[in-house]
């Protein structure tokens, strides 16, 4: 190179590290972008509050937890078999003791005899500070649970909760559940507790509220935070970044959430750091009841097995104190903090500006050096603002602008030497076949932004029950296993000329036809499904031992015009195809586990294939948007095809079925489940013809309706 001084002026430098951090300011403020890296920066946090000293900060001194523990149940038996009785003594000893809230952090199913359940009942309803938990959740009619209009009457109406803010925000969900209504009415308030982790499983934060059925509802923490207080009616107002709670009375309490609505718990400590009794030892009175006066008590449990999540602190973490957590940040106003816009500005700034003049220099190792340097900076200063200041610093943009400013130095002095056709090869290379990649080198121009319309075979491929599999994992293993397993599926695709199209967490996503025509693609998409699954099987095998040794994936063919080609903007595009086809093969993929087969494909492609396949008709389905029905059908292995008299069955049933006599169509099914109890397509179409011989379709047309995605 020559002229290298005019290139590392200082006003290069300082323009450089500015676009970076403009950069990595506009990623923060895109959101798909922002949850991308969300998702990365959160395991680095988690190795950030693993790194603080191991003393434990305060924790609250008002509050208490009850634990149903090892020694309550070698004296009292199996927990799941104690009376209700004994649970309603407890209650009326906590109220005697002036206990000012109790939290029962479980859910109640009905006893077999119902005045079994009426001590606990009276109880909660006599005692007048019992905060109760139930579930909120989404319809499923794969599992015929469909969406409710209202709250059931049994429950009440009025929770004491008034809302001010944008309900666009909330988390909402259609369905309530709640074994026992009659005891969640008899209680003081009662809040849902749904768990939902951070990608990775981990429990980083805390849903504070749920839309549904036009009513807004608390989570037990804000219900036992206002209870606490003393506040006899609960008022909450949202605003970007910010909840604030507000009394009957007059008085308020503002805490800061993210830009998702929840709450950043600010964890006091490792497993107990607040205050814990046995179960046993507060049934038996051996507390003072000085000990327990004004205390908000939590009653939960800390036994391997009922209640323990992963937390960043550590693996298992009983699920009573991370409610525990989230109610102490409410009454201290202190959950864990960000930085604003302007703060963050300038954390990105000075990495960038140091990163740029370290890569400035002559020698390329003296800004690697400086690079090291900066980043060990940035870990301290993030440490020291998480336990001094509970502000949680953002690891992964800082790193970023630091990359960017550096490496933009660098590139700018080596300007000109990155070609093309080097880009290409690197971008490609790892999603389409050798034969694609080469004709893109041979005309570049295919890389512009735009698209065409065009018939391809779509395939949706995803692990089934993947949020029970990876529980227990920490996100090392997790993602080792999830690569393992993305690495054979997306071989199998290339190899039958497929092109991938994006990894949605576990779910594969590929097109065959483009961005180059396909020969048979329908037969080539349809020989990958099945090769998936064998190539499965061998997976199995290789992971035996691990989380991952009994997977089973849902695959999900269609054949349909959309628009392929790169979609995005000048700066960052991706090669993609959209279209109603793409939204069908997702949704035959999702219908997979309700019809309890591995591959299911459309007509439309299995027309095309010339009948080489071992596949079998299902049903007639309607999805939701669309009127005209789609047939689908099932795709099998040879070794796996049902024998025949399995499959005259299921038609002689089916025909039955679609002509509207759901009578003799059930009589059949029943039958024919009882003759092939595996047979899921059996299973499923007996239990809708159940459902259809209470309540006829007037219009039959022997297309089902689905109602969820």
């Amino acid at each position: 190179m020559t002229d290298k001084g005019r290139w590392t002026h200082p006003r290069w430098v300082v323009a450089i590290a500015a676009t970076a951090v403009l950069a990595c300011l506009l990623l923060d403020w895109i959101p798909l972008s922002s949850r991308l890296f969300s998702n990365w920066e959160a395991p680095l946090q988690d190795l950030l509050w693993r790194a603080l000293p191991a003393n434990p900060r305060p924790s609250d001194q008002r509050i208490l937890i009850v634990d149903i523990d090892q020694r309550s149940i070698n004296r009292l038996g199996r927990y799941h078999s104690w009376p209700r009785k004994r649970m309603a003594t407890l209650l009326h000893q906590l109220k005697d003791a002036g206990v000012r809230t109790v939290v029962l952090d479980m859910l109640f199913d009905p006893s077999p005899e119902p005045e079994a359940d009426n001590p606990l009942v009276n109880a909660a309803r006599e005692c007048g500070n019992v905060v109760l938990a139930c579930q909120f959740s989404n319809a499923d009619s794969s599992a015929f649970l469909y969406p409710m209009d209202r709250m059931p009457d049994e429950l009440r109406q009025d929770t004491g909760l008034s809302y001010e803010g944008p309900r666009d925000a909330l988390w909402t969900l259609d369905r309530v559940e709640c074994g026992m209504p009659e005891l969640l009415a008899a209680g003081a308030a009662w809040g849902f507790v749904n768990g939902t982790p951070d990608p990775g499983g981990v429990f980083r934060r805390s849903q504070l509220l749920v839309e549904f059925a036009g009513g807004v509802y608390p989570s037990p923490a804000l219900a036992a935070t206002a209870q606490t207080l003393g506040w006899p009616e609960l008022g909450i107002r949202r605003d970007p970044g910010l909840l604030t709670m507000f009394s009957g009375t007059g008085d308020s309490l503002a805490v800061q959430l993210d830009r998702e609505g929840m709450l950043v718990l600010n964890y006091r400590g490792p497993s107990w750091t607040f205050r814990r009794v046995s179960f046993y030892d507060v049934l038996e009175g051996r507390l003072d009841p000085e000990y327990l006066k004004d205390k908000l008590v939590l009653i939960g449990s800390s036994l391997p097995g009922l209640d323990l999540k992963p937390i960043p602190l550590e693996d298992s973490f009983p699920g009573v104190e991370i409610q525990a957590t989230a109610i102490s940040n409410l009454l201290n106003g202190d959950p864990v903090k960000h930085l604003g816009g302007q703060g963050l500005a300038w954390l990105l700034a000075l990495p960038a500006l140091i990163s740029g003049a370290g890569f400035a220099q002559k020698r390329l190792w003296v800004g690697s050096l400086v690079l090291g340097m900066v980043l060990a900076a940035i870990w301290i200063l993030a440490l020291l603002a998480l336990r001094s200041q509970g502000l949680l610093l953002p690891l992964l943009l800082p790193l970023l602008a630091a990359l960017l400013a550096g490496g933009g130095v660098v590139l700018f002095r080596l300007r000109g030497e990155v070609n093309d056709r080097h880009f290409i090869t690197d971008a490609f290379s790892r999603y389409v076949s050798s034969d694609v990649l080469t004709e893109l080198l041979e005309h570049p121009d295919r890389l512009r932004l735009g698209g065409e319309r065009s018939s391809l075979s779509l395939l949706f491929s995803d692990i089934r029950s993947f949020t029970q599999l990876s529980e227990g994992l920490n996100p090392s293993e997790l993602g080792g296993l999830l690569n393992r397993y993305l690495t054979a599926m997306s071989h199998v695709l290339l190899d039958h000329g497929g092109t991938l199209d994006k990894y949605i967490g576990d779910a594969v996503v590929a097109i065959f036809g483009a961005p180059l025509p396909l020969e048979n693609q329908e037969r080539r998409a349809c020989q990958a499904a099945l090769d998936m699954q064998l190539r499965l099987v061998e997976l199995r095998r290789e992971l035996a031992g691990t989380a991952f040794a009994d997977i089973a994936i849902g695959i999900g063919v269609h054949t349909g015009p959309v628009l392929v080609g790169n979609f995005g903007s000048d700066l960052r595009f991706s090669y993609t195809a959209i279209g109603d086809a793409m939204n069908l093969a997702s949704r035959l993929e999702g219908l997979t586990k309700a019809y309890g087969t591995g591959i299911l494909v459309s007509r439309q492609t299995l027309d095309a294939t010339g009948g080489v396949f071992a596949s079998r008709r299902l049903d007639r389905i309607r999805v939701m948007g669309k009127q005209d029905p789609v047939e689908i059908h099932a795709l099998y292995l040879p070794h796996q095809f049902p024998d025949l008299a399995c499959r005259d069955s299921y038609q002689r049933a089916w025909d039955l079925y679609e002509q509207g006599d759901f009578s003799s169509a059930l009589a059949l099914f029943e039958r024919h489940v009882e003759d092939w109890p595996a047979d899921g397509p059996g299973a499923t179409l007996r239990q809708r013809c159940r459902i259809l011989v209470g309540s006829p379709r007037p219009n039959w047309d022997g297309a089902w309706q689905m109602d969820r995605k």
